[in-house]
């Protein structure tokens, strides 16, 4: 007997509709799922890996940029460290007196203090033009998107250690002398590092996609300046004073500072330091998973 519904001409052959009915149903994945899929974090962590196996590009890309800023420019990186001695000059001699303290004792409470906060706005404020900054890499070449950022952080390390001679003449003039706390100096300068390389990430991302966070930064950095104890002591405010620790800059600050002096450190300073590396270190890499494919078409 045969079937009484007849076949249309053009009609799929039923082996063919067979097949794609026992292939189950097809689920379109948005962009989001895809995002957060298991390739996603693969590839989000090769290019972490290929960035930091790569130092010698980043290296190489950051003393370039350096250059290029301060072409044809007598001192060069220099200008900085000079302008940084002058107002380490200027500006402790005056606080020293509004403090009722000896210069002696605080200069180099301010230069160690300064020279900390140069770096961290250094990251904080080229974090943010990082990608941007790297648009034509970005489009011509298949580069590992974190090696702009390890580039970033390698060229204000140099121009952090261009501002050392100054930092170290006024702790020799002013009699400090280094001792075992002073190797503590080594890991407060890996965790500030290591705090540029997330700040560079997650301000890089979102500077890209929103270009008026650049002036909004600036803006904050000059404010929080004045909120970071970089020119007083936190004790001289009295119980206002304890409010500063809430600034993460006041406990990167702070073991700086120590190393730099030769005292022991801040327990709570360390223990909030290295629990503002765990969680951004989580966050910026959810982020790099997240909109790490984006970053080329938002610059």
């Amino acid at each position: 007997m045969s079937d009484p519904t007849p076949s249309r001409p053009g009609a799929p052959e039923s082996s063919a509709i067979g097949s794609a009915a026992d292939s189950g149903p097809v689920i379109l994945m948005s962009g989001h799922a895809h995002a957060w899929s298991r390739a996603a974090f693969a590839t989000a962590f090769e290019d972490i890996r290929d960035g930091v196996a790569g130092w010698r590009i980043s290296a190489l890309m950051g003393w370039s940029e350096l250059r290029r800023r301060y072409h044809r420019s007598l001192l060069g990186p220099f200008w900085i460290t000079l302008s940084m001695a002058i107002f380490i000059l200027l500006v402790g001699g005056v606080f020293s007196q509004l403090s009722s303290t000896t210069l002696r004792s605080f200069m180099p409470y301010v230069a160690t203090g300064y020279v900390t906060w140069l770096l961290l706005a250094s990251f904080v404020s080229d974090g943010c033009s990082v990608f941007i900054a790297a648009t034509r890499f970005l489009r011509q070449m298949r580069l590992p998107k974190s090696t702009f950022v390890l580039a970033m952080v390698w060229r204000d390390l140099m121009v952090f250690a261009h501002n050392l001679p100054v930092v170290l003449i006024i702790l020799a003039l002013c009699g400090v002398r280094p001792t075992l706390w002073t190797l503590m100096l080594i890991p407060a300068v890996m965790a500030t590092a290591a705090a540029g390389t997330i700040l560079g990430l997650v301000l890089g991302m979102v500077a890209s996609r929103f270009r008026d966070l650049i002036p909004i930064v600036t803006s904050l950095l000059q404010l929080t300046f004045f909120l970071t104890p970089v020119l007083y002591e936190p004790g001289h405010l009295g119980q206002a004073g304890t409010l500063l620790y809430l600034n993460p800059a006041t406990h990167f600050i702070g073991i700086m500072r120590s190393g730099f002096l030769g005292e022991a450190p801040s327990l709570l300073s360390w223990l909030a330091v290295l629990g503002m590396l765990a969680a951004g270190a989580v966050v910026s890499f959810l982020l790099f998973v997240r909109f790490r494919a984006r970053i080329t078409y938002w610059v």
